[in-house]
């Protein structure tokens, strides 16, 4: 029988816990010291050091592991935390949007797990509480949730412990429905095709930020080997024709490494993300699990989705499948309320955007299209941020046949805003509004109409002549945006959804 009544402290192991973080603050403290100073002689430092090792790990996470509280008192959850700077947070079981367990690699190692709780309002780190055994985050889980039904139903009931034993062999009872479940080659699809300029840059920010060690370390092990090669890359510049086509060579063997690099990036990523994935219908929610090494266990009320998201690029259309992303209310700066589907094929999409808005998209009743011209010329402005200056050097160096490197740059940039807005509108039927984004990374989202909280336009003075202006939906689950749109249009369209919003009698959350 679980009584959170009293203050309750979390598993002891919390201190081991706060002590793993606490040394990896200071692993990360001394790497930077490592990188910055170039003598370790300094006493002032030894003591800055010692003292600081001390109380990371000695009386930190005692402290912390002694002073963290937490209990239910009415119908509130009380958090309290702190030693000189005390926090009291209490949480109104009702404004609870969801209640997910998560699991990163030090926790695996306690066997602990952390409580998230989520409630549209606050800052997710506030409301977690990051050390409880797994069997009572569970039932701590399962507790809350039936506190707030109750509290819903009746506002009058409080249930008693024994009530809420029997109530959770109810909920054990609930009928459930496997959604998705990814095996290893839906896992290798979803790695294939994710972004990897994206990952090849995070491959490439790495060695910048440690070039010159990795430099000593290559040097210690290759250096026979590179002073063999002795490469005038001045003279390569000049003379290119001289080295026939090594250079060539070389530049292809970059490209190869950095495209072999950033795959294998975007692998890792991908199976650490999504390994062991399964999303599971139970009477009305989702439960979504998935990590290797961070895992997360995820509660979404279908009632909170505000948006539904489906993204692709060129390698997921050849393969036939898009990666949904799914928004609930969400609280400020808390990632969770966004969940990610990866591998979903038609099919799934359709069962997707049924099962959470009972609705289909239906023969569009307005539609508003973008000026793709509007788009080009924006972005090839931007484009001439870097590329006139490229072509300044080029001319002030008299290598005039470079000055085609930045011109084809902005055109080429310019085609790729012209496509965009060609192929991005606005469409609204009698259920949704629906965003078409995109051209080779196109996006479709998906929001009610009755779940909007806020339409809104605005416009510079420079598209003021063109009888244009940017259009921006509010819902709970974050805005959503489409610029250069017909300003008559939008007037329309806004005044259609606010009247359809004001008419509603469905409960936006």
């Amino acid at each position: 029988m679980l009584d959170i009544s009293q203050p309750t402290r979390q598993s002891k192991l919390s201190i081991l816990f706060y002590l793993l973080k606490g040394i990896k603050g200071l692993i990360a403290f001394v790497f930077f010291a490592a990188f910055s100073m170039r003598s370790w002689n300094s006493t002032l430092g030894v003591i800055a050091v010692s003292a600081f090792i001390i109380m990371v790990t000695l009386v930190g996470p005692i402290v912390q592991y002694w002073f963290f509280k937490f209990y239910v008192t009415g119908d509130e959850l009380i958090i309290e935390k702190g030693w000189i700077f005390k926090k009291r947070k209490a949480i109104p079981l009702e404004r609870i949007q969801s209640i997910n367990i998560t699991q990163n690699i030090g926790q695996r190692l306690l066997g602990i797990v952390a409580v998230e709780i989520d409630t549209a309002g606050s800052k997710a780190k506030e409301l977690e509480i990051p050390a409880l055994n797994r069997h009572f985050a569970i039932q701590f889980k399962d507790l809350l949730g039936l506190k707030k039904q109750h509290l819903i139903i009746d506002s009058n009931v409080i249930e008693t412990a024994d009530s809420i034993v029997s109530n959770n062999d109810m909920t054990s009872t609930i009928d459930s429905k496997l959604i998705l479940e990814l095996s290893f080659i839906d896992l290798l699809k979803v790695g294939i095709t994710q972004n990897h300029l994206r990952s090849g840059g995070l491959a490439i920010g790495v060695i910048i930020g440690f070039w010159y060690k990795i430099k000593d370390v290559v040097e210690n092990f290759f250096g026979d080997i590179f002073e063999s090669v002795d490469v005038d890359l001045e003279q390569a510049v000049k003379q290119p024709e001289a080295f026939g086509y090594s250079i060539l060579v070389v530049i292809l063997s970059a490209v190869v490494m950095f495209l072999i690099a950033s795959i294998v990036v975007s692998l890792l990523m991908s199976i650490n993300k999504f390994y062991d994935y399964k999303m599971i219908l139970k009477d009305d929610h989702l439960e979504v699990r998935m990590g290797l090494l961070n895992k997360k266990e995820i509660k979404i009320p279908l009632s909170k989705i505000q948006i539904l998201e489906f993204h692709s690029n060129p390698l997921r259309k050849l393969l036939n499948f898009k990666t949904a992303r799914i928004y609930q209310a969400q609280s400020q700066n808390n990632i969770i309320s966004s969940v990610e589907v990866p591998a979903c094929h038609p099919a799934l999409q359709s069962q997707l955007q049924h099962l959470i808005f009972e609705e289909s998209i239906e023969q569009s009743e307005k539609e508003l299209l973008t000026n793709p011209w509007s788009h080009a010329r924006l972005d090839m402005y931007i484009a001439s941020i870097f590329g006139l200056p490229l072509a300044a050097m080029a001319i002030f160096f008299q290598y005039y046949w470079a000055i085609i490197i930045p011109v084809c740059f902005i055109i080429a940039i310019g085609f790729m805003g012209y496509q965009y807005g060609k192929n991005s509108r606005v469409i609204r039927d009698d259920d949704f509004v629906v965003f078409y984004k995109g051209w080779l990374f196109n996006s479709v989202i998906i929001s009610p109409v009755y779940k909007t909280q806020a339409i809104e336009k605005w416009r510079s003075i420079f598209i003021k002549k063109r009888g244009e202006a940017h259009l921006k939906l509010h819902t709970a689950g974050g805005s959503r945006q489409l610029k250069y749109l017909i300003e008559k249009e939008i007037n329309v369209m806004q005044n259609d959804i606010n009247n359809h919003v004001i008419q509603s009698t469905k409960n936006w959350m």
